[in-house]
C-alpha cells in the first residue's frame, strides 16, 4: 500500500493506532477468552472420542485407579484429614506416571447444606495430590443421604467413554 499510495497508507495506519489506543485506554467490556484455553478441550474431545469402550490389550494396560477416601474434619487443628494418607503415596508410586487416579470421598447430607464443605474438600485433596506427588489426577467428591449409594454411584458413573477407571481401592469399615 505504501507503494501504490503513501499517504493513503498513513492515513490508515494512524487511524488503527487511534482505534488500538482508544481500545487499550477505554477497554473491552466483554471477555471473549483466549484462544489457546480452548485448545486442550478440543485436544481432549478428539481423543477421548478416538477410545472406545472395546476392551484394552494388555500390553496397554494403564492404572485408572478409582480411590475412596475417608476424610475427617479435625476441630482442634482446623483442617481436613485423611484416614491413612499414606495410600496416596503408595498410590503414587503403582500408577508410575503412566495412570489416572481419581481420588473419591463421600459427604453425608445434603448438596445445598453441605456445598461449601464439599468445595474445602476438594482443595484440600488438590493439594494432597500435589504433596504426594500425584500429577495425572482427579478429584471427585459427591453429597449424599446415603454413603454405600454413594459409592455405588461413584463407581458406577466416573469416567467418561473408553476413559474410566479399571481398578478400585477403598477400605471398607463403619462410615
Amino acid at each position: 500500500m505504501l507503494i501504490s499510495s503513501w499517504y493513503i497508507a498513513l492515513i490508515a495506519l494512524v487511524i488503527g493506532a487511534i482505534v488500538y489506543i482508544y481500545i487499550w485506554y477505554a477497554g473491552a467490556n466483554k471477555e471473549w477468552g483466549e484462544g489457546l484455553k480452548g485448545l486442550p478441550i478440543s485436544i481432549a474431545h478428539v481423543a477421548l472420542s478416538h477410545l472406545d469402550d472395546r476392551p484394552m490389550h494388555t500390553k496397554n494396560f494403564r492404572p485408572q485407579i478409582l480411590v475412596f477416601l475417608k476424610c475427617i474434619y479435625n476441630e482442634s487443628q482446623h483442617r481436613w484429614l485423611i484416614e491413612h494418607e499414606k495410600i496416596l503415596d503408595l498410590l503414587s508410586q503403582l500408577k508410575a506416571g503412566k495412570g489416572l487416579i481419581i481420588l473419591s470421598t463421600i459427604i453425608k447430607g445434603k448438596y445445598d447444606e453441605k456445598k461449601e464443605i464439599a468445595e474445602q474438600l476438594k482443595e484440600y485433596l488438590k493439594e494432597q495430590m500435589i504433596t504426594h506427588k500425584i500429577l495425572n489426577g482427579f478429584v471427585d467428591i459427591l453429597v449424599t443421604n446415603n454413603v454405600f449409594e454413594g459409592i455405588n454411584t461413584l463407581m458406577q458413573t466416573t469416567g467418561v467413554g473408553g476413559f474410566r477407571p479399571n481398578t478400585v481401592r477403598m477400605k471398607m469399615s463403619k462410615y
